[in-house]
C-alpha cells in the first residue's frame, strides 16, 4: 500500500482543479461522465497498489456525487515503462481533445521527456510518485511534483542523520538512474552544508564478493551510515549484500523503496530508515481514514 494510498487526495484536488481552473484552456465536451487518463506501467505486478489507489480515488468520488454532477471514468494507459512507449502514448493523450489534465508515468526521465508533449497541446501532467526538483526548472514546463521534492526528502534525510551524531556516510544508487543519481546529488548538497562527509559513493552492485570489497573499504574510512538511491532490482540486492556481510550500519533509504514489495531480510528492516511522505502507520487524521478505507477495499 505504502505511498500510493496519497492518489485519493491528488485525483480529487487534481479533477476538481483542472474543472475549475483550466476549462477555459482546452475544449472539454459536457458528458455525464469525466474521463480522465491515467499513465502507468499496468502491465507489470508492482502496479497494483496504485492502481488501487486511483480506483479507490474515483469510487469515493463518485460515491459522494462526482465532480460538478459528473461521474469520474477512468482510461488506464500502460507506458510500460519505456521512454519510447511513453512519448508515444504521451502524445496520443495530448493530441486528443478533452480533460486537461493527466496523471501518472513512474519513471523521471519518462516524465522529463513526455511533459513538453502535454505542455505544447494545453494539458498538464501530474506525476505523484516523481520527486525530481528538475521539474521546477522553466526548461521543463508541462509536468508538476505531487509530493516533496528530492531536494526537500533529502535536505529531512540529512537533518535526522545530523540529530544521530553521524558525521560520515557511504552512498549508494544505481547506475545510469536518473532518480537515484539526482538524490544523491541533493544528499551530498545537504551533507556538505551540514558538515557531514561523504567517504565514498558507489554506483555498481556487481556481486556479493565484490560488494564484501566496498564493505571493507567503509570499515576502514569509518562510514558510520549508508545511504541508498538504489531502485528496482539493485533495492534487493543491496540488502541481500547487507545482510550477508553482517551489516550493522544504519541505513537510510530514498522513498523508492515504498513503491513496490521488495524482498528484504528481516535484520536489515529494523536498520531501516526511510524519507516518506505519508504516514502508512497514523492512527488519527486524514491518512488514517484513507487506510482503513484501503483496507477494506483490497485487504
Amino acid at each position: 500500500m505504502k505511498k500510493h494510498l496519497m492518489v485519493l487526495s491528488i485525483l480529487a484536488i487534481i479533477v476538481s482543479g483542472g474543472l475549475l481552473c483550466f476549462g477555459c484552456a482546452t475544449e472539454t465536451t459536457k458528458t455525464s461522465t469525466l474521463s480522465v487518463d491515467v499513465v502507468y506501467p499496468f502491465s507489470e505486478d508492482y502496479s497494483q497498489s496504485f492502481k488501487n489507489g486511483i480506483e479507490l480515488a474515483a469510487r469515493e468520488i463518485n460515491d459522494q456525487g462526482g465532480i460538478l454532477n459528473q461521474a469520474i471514468e477512468v482510461n488506464y494507459n500502460d507506458d510500460g515503462n519505456n521512454t519510447n512507449t511513453a512519448v508515444e502514448v504521451a502524445t496520443r493523450i495530448a493530441e486528443n481533445p478533452g480533460f486537461p489534465i493527466v496523471i501518472g508515468h513512474r519513471s523521471t526521465n519518462d516524465v522529463l521527456k513526455v511533459g513538453s508533449i502535454y505542455h505544447q497541446n494545453n494539458k498538464l501532467l501530474f506525476a505523484p510518485i516523481i520527486a525530481s526538483s528538475k521539474l521546477n526548472l522553466a526548461q521543463n514546463p508541462g509536468a508538476y511534483l505531487c509530493a516533496p521534492s528530492d531536494d526537500a526528502m533529502a535536505s529531512e534525510l540529512v537533518g535526522s542523520m545530523a540529530a544521530q551524531g553521524i558525521s560520515r556516510i557511504a552512498v549508494v544508487h544505481s547506475a545510469g538512474n536518473t532518480y537515484g543519481k539526482d538524490f544523491i546529488q541533493k544528499v551530498e548538497e545537504h551533507a556538505n552544508a551540514m558538515g557531514i562527509e561523504i567517504v565514498d559513493a558507489v554506483s555498481y552492485l556487481p556481486n556479493l564478493d565484490y560488494f564484501r570489497y566496498y564493505v571493507k573499504k567503509w570499515d576502514s574510512m569509518g562510514a558510520q551510515a549508508i545511504v541508498s538511491a538504489c531502485v528496482g532490482n539493485d533495492i534487493t540486492a543491496l540488502y541481500e549484500y547487507l545482510e550477508k556481510t553482517g551489516n550493522t550500519r544504519p541505513v537510510f533509504a530514498s522513498y523508492d523503496i515504498e513503491v513496490q514489495a521488495y524482498t528484504i531480510p528481516q535484520s536489515m528492516k529494523n536498520l531501516i530508515q526511510v524519507t516518506s511522505y505519508f504516514n502508512n502507520t497514523a492512527t488519527a487524521g486524514a491518512e488514517a481514514a484513507f487506510i482503513q478505507d484501503y483496507q477494506q477495499a483490497y485487504g
